[in-house]
């Protein structure tokens, strides 16, 4: 019985600082300035980490990634995304600038197949 307390009690912290993990990337996000290197790569590795990047990506889901980008960029984007052999497979983009910010993203590939898909994520450094 004792084992079976332990068992439980280790799910639940295990579960509790998964989430508070989570939960640190969202509040850093929000209180980084996003318009830099860094901030770009937090956003795309956190969509990756959430489990939407990669269906989006290969699905080839535009609606889905302007909307979610413009909501939480709020500045003028564009994020290029390269098949394999370097060909443009779609551009999602909102808004325009003379300057930006750049971040490159490599997905390897989906349910064990290798896709490689190369993502460019421009945000604007002028706003």
């Amino acid at each position: 019985m004792r084992t079976l307390e332990a068992v439980l009690i280790a799910l639940i912290i295990a579960l509790a600082t998964n989430y508070l993990a989570e939960m640190s990337v969202v509040l850093s996000l929000r209180n980084r300035d996003i318009r830099s290197l860094e901030g770009c790569e937090l956003i795309i590795a956190w969509l990756d980490a959430s489990g939407v990047l990669k269906p989006w990506i290969y699905s080839l889901n535009y609606e889905a990634l302007n909307s979610t980008l413009s909501e939480i960029l709020g500045v003028p984007f564009e994020l290029v995304v390269y098949d394999g052999d370097g060909g443009v497979l779609m551009i999602v983009r909102k808004g325009s600038a003379t300057e930006y910010y750049s971040f490159a993203y490599l997905l390897t590939g989906v349910n064990g197949n290798l896709k490689p898909r190369l993502l460019v994520l421009r945000v604007a450094e002028d706003v």
